[in-house]
């Protein structure tokens, strides 16, 4: 967040850290980062040692290298601590994470232990006894939900917890610990799985909830279930507060349930019988169907082609020439505003290279007058390097580049309008980034009826400053507000 700041011009012109270790622990990436923040004119304070933390001379580089080695050490001997004490914990039968639905913890000497909890243990062995006899994670959750089951959290039973918990070699007395590695790639924090000759191992029979020969039959079915079902191939959108999971159906993942607050899911039902059965898909919510009407009661269900068509109509109808009207003005105004503080800041660049043009001047006579050689020598060099950072950013400013005319703009805006009216809807994963892009959050679907129909009504907000990518149109938003598709009610 902090280098992305720095593009087009950064906003602030002094960073004050407590330390070095503060921008980063890395003896490569560290003083690559302290690098292009100087660049970008930007001063760099520590306050805890109030010093300037610097590339420009010999002494700073130095500095910044050590610090970054020291600190890239200390990381290395941190991490080495954690994992020796949660290794302690583990072979000594203790808590080394949060809690397990099933077990209770309780602290007992330095260490926290987890005892069963009996009330929980009874709904661990009903769920594995389920699964033994060919119940899937999604049946499961709307019987426990069904039955009023107090579940691990606020939101009902969910498939998800139901297989992580047929999973959890835990319940079968086994404690499992190092299955993964935290990793650091290219910067970014993540994980890798180890193998499993480095997993560490330790019986821990007196928490077990369920036999082996329960465990076991379970085993079975879903080993025998994960070569018939595939894990689906998942993928992100960058910069974008949706994360898309990959779909062939055009609004999945883009809609909310009103009432629950659910994703918006795609529900496959079949119709007829063999050899003329078939498949038709609905839009409906996803907690309803996997977690039951106890949990949401919206079981409004509506075509793929109804839905989608009502959707991207009403995102063409919102692509008027209203909001370029306002994408217009607002892009002027902030222009205006942007080549005002331009030439403000280029006309303070100007005066600070003539001050600083002026004290290398004095310091060249001082050292002519015989002074003091050495820390004369030092603040030249520091005045020097000041210079030509300054001499890089006046050459590389546009404080005094020609305006865009207004007219270009509007044309420019057009153009993108009506590339974006055209492309919507034409080609699925096309139109799907379009719409990561575009959408600002989910839509939230309203389950209505009406003249004995049901159907939705969805509303939203779209963000257009990114597709448009007309100057300053970076917070543009339109509000959506249309009805959705309907249709006869549909008797599963």
């Amino acid at each position: 967040m902090l280098l992305a700041a720095l593009e087009p011009r950064p906003p602030f012109d002094v960073l004050v850290v407590s330390a070095l270790s503060r921008i980063g622990r890395d003896t490569v990436r560290t003083p690559a980062a302290v690098l292009q923040i100087e660049e970008a004119g930007v001063a760099i304070w520590s306050y805890l040692s109030d010093a300037k933390i610097s590339l420009a001379d010999e002494m700073g580089e130095a500095m910044t290298l050590l610090s970054s080695l020291a600190s890239s050490w200390e990381r290395r001997r941190a991490r080495q601590r954690v994992y020796d004490a949660l290794r302690r914990r583990v072979e000594a039968g203790a808590v080394h994470g949060g809690k397990v639905f099933g077990y209770r913890n309780e602290r007992n000497g330095g260490y926290v232990y987890r005892v069963i909890q009996q009330d929980e243990a009874r709904v661990v062995r009903r769920i594995f006894e389920l699964a033994a006899q060919g119940y899937g994670g999604k049946r499961i959750a709307l019987i426990l939900n069904a039955e009023g089951v107090k579940p691990p959290r606020a939101r009902g039973w969910a498939p998800s917890a139901i297989r992580a918990m047929l999973h959890n070699p835990l319940y079968r007395g086994e404690i499992v610990w190092n299955r993964t590695q935290k990793t650091v790639r290219r910067g970014t924090k993540g994980s890798r799985r180890r193998d499993e000759s480095e997993w560490l191992r330790r019986p821990a029979l007196d928490l077990a909830i369920i036999d082996e020969a329960l465990w076991q039959a379970v085993d079975e079915r879903l080993r025998a279930r994960a070569l018939r079902f595939p894990l689906a191939r998942t993928c992100k959108t960058g910069g974008n507060v949706l994360a898309i999971t990959y779909s062939e159906y055009l609004l999945t993942g883009f809609g909310r349930c009103a009432e629950c607050g659910g994703a918006l899911g795609t529900i496959t039902r079949s119709h007829g019988a063999p050899p003329n059965r078939f498949l038709v898909r609905f839009y409906g919510c996803t907690t309803a169907v996997n977690r039951g009407p106890t949990i949401c009661g919206n079981r409004t269900r509506v075509r793929h082609n109804i839905l989608d068509a009502a959707f991207l109509d009403a995102i063409r109808a919102s692509l008027d020439d209203g909001i370029i009207e306002e994408a217009v003005a607002r892009a002027g105004a902030l222009r205006r505003e942007r080549r005002s503080k331009a030439v403000e800041r280029r006309r303070g660049l100007e005066r600070e290279f003539q001050e600083v043009d002026q004290r290398i001047d004095r310091l060249v006579d001082a050292i002519a007058a015989a002074g003091p050689v050495e820390e004369l020598l030092e603040r030249l060099r520091t005045e020097r390097a000041r210079k030509f950072a300054l001499l890089d950013e006046l050459r590389s400013h546009k404080g005094n580049g020609k305006d865009q005319g207004e007219a270009e703009v509007v044309a420019r805006l057009t153009a993108h309008v009506t590339e974006l009216r055209s492309l919507l809807g034409q080609h699925i994963p096309q139109t799907r980034r379009l719409l990561s892009t575009m959408l600002a959050e989910p839509a939230v679907m309203i389950p209505v009826v009406e003249d004995g129909r049901r159907g939705y009504r969805f509303s939203g907000r779209l963000r257009l400053g990114g597709l448009l990518t007309g100057e300053g149109l970076d917070g543009t938003r339109q509000e959506v507000v249309a009805p959705g598709g309907f249709e006869p009610p549909f008797r599963p």
